[in-house]
């Protein structure tokens, strides 16, 4: 009985081993999401954070400018933007973990820069110092889409 108790514990034991260790995702150790054999049609340019106020309330304003760096016309795009506090730690904005901006009714061409006039604001990211921010899917002019 206490051979087959030890097999069992020990098969469970190699079992879970397995099941912690990171599977190969064949990105060459890039652990961003963006795979080397996909990576994103734009290229994140600048991120930057202002502050406004008006009537008392403080808003954060998001701004990712990008470069379309594909040979397609781009004519969407969401991008995810996290937020950090002065000690480098993640704070939510709007009441999660990260924000979804969708930029749309564009036509970037391959080359070109978009995001210098738009950006996100929030009332409640007030403790957001600066972003981090990564494209997540895009739609090309002939209908076709990437994603992450």
């Amino acid at each position: 009985m206490k051979k087959a108790v030890f097999i069992v514990m020990l098969l469970l034991s190699v079992f879970l081993f397995i099941s912690c260790v990171p599977s190969n995702t064949n990105d060459g150790g890039n652990s961003s999401g963006d795979s080397i054999s996909n990576p994103a049609p734009l290229e994140i340019l600048e991120k930057r954070v202002e502050t406004e106020n008006n009537f008392g309330l403080t808003a954060k304003l998001f701004y990712v400018v990008t470069k379309n760096i594909s040979d397609k016309t781009i004519i969407a795009y969401k991008v995810e933007i996290i937020g950090y506090n002065a000690f480098d730690e993640q704070v939510n904005i709007d009441f999660k973990d990260s924000l979804i901006g969708l930029v749309q009714d564009v036509e970037i061409s391959p080359g070109e820069k978009d995001g210098e006039n738009t950006y996100w604001l929030s009332v409640y990211a007030d403790g957001v110092s600066y972003i981090e921010a990564s494209i997540i899917e895009v739609r090309y002019k002939d209908g076709s889409k990437w994603e992450k």
